[in-house]
């Protein structure tokens, strides 16, 4: 306790004298933080809950701003911030993937950010409308952070967690995973890698299907 009340006047007198400005400070504090997490594995589990600002607890009430359900863990304790895990936000999205049979020759399996990015682009440039891509800008404006769909090899590491997610969506009163669910991986044309959660059996679903759905995740 010593030590933090003398670390903050240390840090009070700098503002005070002028050696430092307030916005030099917040990125200070910023970089310092930014550091610790980069460095430290966060000590949690499958179905705990996470919340803003990167605090994850296994009590769903413990803080006001939650995310979402813990999907899926790295098994990498060296693994750098980003790629230790998946976070499942609790609403699905049922629609179809894209309104007109086009190309994207976006088919990654692995990197579903990465094709969300590209998709994006590829919408914006092209004028073919994603419904679940709409969904993901309208989080990222929410203070969500980086929300992306899936590519199909991360749907499907959420799938083996699948009876341990389901337990943790029911608490939040969230959609649970069972349906047929398109990933940001395409397979051709006319349709794009799925998933049946209910089985966890990998397929192909029509783009214009319109039942089934869209699950949206952020890594940390």
């Amino acid at each position: 306790m010593e030590e933090n009340i003398t670390l903050e006047n240390n840090l009070l007198a700098l503002l005070e004298e002028r050696k430092i400005t307030v916005k030099e400070l917040k990125n200070l504090v910023d970089n310092v933080i930014d550091r610790y997490e980069q460095k430290f594995f966060p000590k949690i589990e499958l179905g705990w809950y996470a919340f803003a600002n990167g605090r994850f607890s296994a009590d769903k009430n413990a803080y006001a701003d939650l995310l979402g359900v813990v999907a899926w863990l790295n098994p990498d304790q060296n693994a750098i911030k980003g790629k230790r895990g998946l976070i499942l936000l609790p609403k699905e999205i049922n629609c179809f993937w894209q309104e007109k049979k086009v190309k994207t020759s976006i088919c990654d399996e692995e990197n579903g950010l990465e094709n969300t990015k590209k998709l994006l682009s590829f919408s914006q440039n092209r004028k073919i409308i994603f419904p679940a891509l709409e969904k993901c800008i309208q989080y990222r404006k929410d203070g969500y952070g980086e929300v992306f769909v899936p590519a199909l090899n991360q749907l499907l590491l959420i799938g083996k967690n699948t009876e341990i997610v389901n337990n943790a969506l029911k608490n939040i009163k969230g959609d649970l995973l069972r349906n047929w669910t398109f990933s940001a991986t395409e397979f051709n044309q006319w349709r794009q890698c799925s998933v049946l959660f209910s089985s966890l059996c990998a397929g192909f679903c029509e783009k214009k299907l319109k039942n089934a759905v869209t699950r949206f995740v952020v890594a940390f």
